[in-house]
């Protein structure tokens, strides 16, 4: 269940907008909190095949990223695709493991 920092059942937050909330998404993973963002909302990257929500989201550190282009031919088509930097399966998160892999 998404809840709010502080609260003593909390461990999870949806933070869907990883651009306008991008430094709280930065600051709940250092806290340790889990949190899930998305990289596309509606269709609108798609249809421009614009991916800086999904590169902010990757670069905040969530530990979950949704998206409805997780393959290439979207609808709207365009090459709009969400995938990993680098087309990885995981990766160490940017936030708490910065150096990770280098």
């Amino acid at each position: 269940m998404d809840s709010q920092p502080g609260q003593a059942h909390e461990a999870f937050i949806l933070d869907d907008n990883a651009v306008a909330r991008a430094d709280e998404v930065r600051d709940e993973v250092r806290r340790g909190y889990f949190v899930r963002t998305r990289s596309d909302i509606e269709t609108y990257e798609a249809r421009i095949n614009d991916m800086s929500r999904a590169q902010a989201t990757f670069a905040n550190g969530g530990q979950i990223v949704s998206t409805d282009y997780e393959k290439p031919g979207s609808a709207p088509g365009t090459p709009y695709q969400v995938r990993l930097p680098g087309g990885l399966a995981a990766r160490c998160n940017p936030v708490t493991a910065p150096n990770c892999g280098r």
